[in-house]
């Protein structure tokens, strides 16, 4: 796959797909709430960013940040923006660490080499623990 290019129309153009599909899903997470007051334990989302950073890499963090921030205006439309903005943003930076972080941990898998724990990233070796 040809690689992704910081401000081009292709680079803008996923970002904002990727932020639509997350406000989509989480829309659709929230249909699955056992109870209607209480959130999903199914967060779809999570997932489709993780799978988002393997396919196109760490240039997609703009669509994970707008994604999120997209899915609580959603949910909070009818409050105040000064209510619901700050922990939108705070959790639009979780989101994004967690989904580098778990793109990061999949295409580096830990090895068990010579007794120990560690990473391999490409011709080096990380260790973990001693």
């Amino acid at each position: 796959m040809k690689e992704l290019q910081w401000g081009s129309p292709r680079w803008a153009a996923i970002n904002l797909i990727i932020a639509c599909i997350c406000v989509g899903t989480g829309k659709l997470s929230d249909t699955l709430a056992v109870v209607r007051s209480l959130e999903s334990a199914i967060w779809a989302p999570s997932g489709l960013m993780v799978a988002a950073v393997l396919i196109f890499g760490c240039k997609i963090f703009v669509g994970i940040i707008l994604g999120t921030i997209g899915i609580n205006v959603w949910y909070f439309h009818g409050k105040p923006p000064q209510h619901y903005l700050p922990a939108s943003l705070a959790f639009s930076g979780f989101s994004l660490i967690e989904s580098l972080s778990c793109g990061w941990l999949l295409r580096h898998p830990l090895q068990f080499k010579n007794g120990r724990i560690c990473w391999k990233v490409g011709h080096s070796t990380f260790l973990l623990f001693l």
